[in-house]
């Protein structure tokens, strides 16, 4: 028997509590059917209901602009250094950084990779830009804890959880 105070309680954090930006809507998508498969045996909604919550909590750059959620979980999927050189004015662009960093009412989770993190642009504006998201990962989240994670290949990677207390 459904509860519709659970139903009610999940309708509100997805339509409030939580939301994912991602700079490209392939990754939004993938994150989107991702989340699905993981909450669909769990959820209080149906299916469509759900897949519809998730339409509208996971948004790229553009589309998120102008909206808030309590905690906001930013995502730039790219560690390809071809991908990151031939996306750099899109992928490092500052405006796009601050709605991907500013939408949280309280609390905003920053996923990058480090070979995007650490990527080197060779022109000067775009490295520019770079430095100064780099600088908000390394000197704003001054926290860090190192996890040891299974990757794809069911190796011990590292990851590293950077956070500002």
């Amino acid at each position: 028997m459904k509860d519709p105070k659970n139903e009610q309680e999940e309708v509100q954090f997805w339509t409030e509590g939580v939301g994912v930006v991602a700079p490209h809507n392939a990754q939004g998508r993938t994150i989107i059917r991702y989340v699905f498969d993981l909450f669909q045996p769990i959820s209080y909604l149906s299916e469509g209901i759900l897949m519809n919550h998730l339409k509208n909590t996971v948004y790229s750059v553009e589309k998120f602009q102008g909206s808030d959620r309590e905690l906001i979980i930013s995502s730039i999927g790219l560690s390809d250094l071809d991908k990151i050189s031939a996306e750099e004015e899109f992928i490092f662009n500052l405006n796009r950084f601050n709605v991907l960093t500013s939408r949280a009412k309280h609390k905003v989770i920053f996923i990058a990779s480090n070979k995007f993190l650490g990527y080197i642009p060779d022109e000067r504006v775009i490295l520019e830009k770079a430095s100064k998201i780099y600088t908000y990962v390394q000197e704003f989240c001054n926290k860090k804890i190192e996890l040891k994670i299974d990757n794809e290949k069911n190796e011990k990677e590292k990851l590293i959880f950077r956070f500002k207390k």
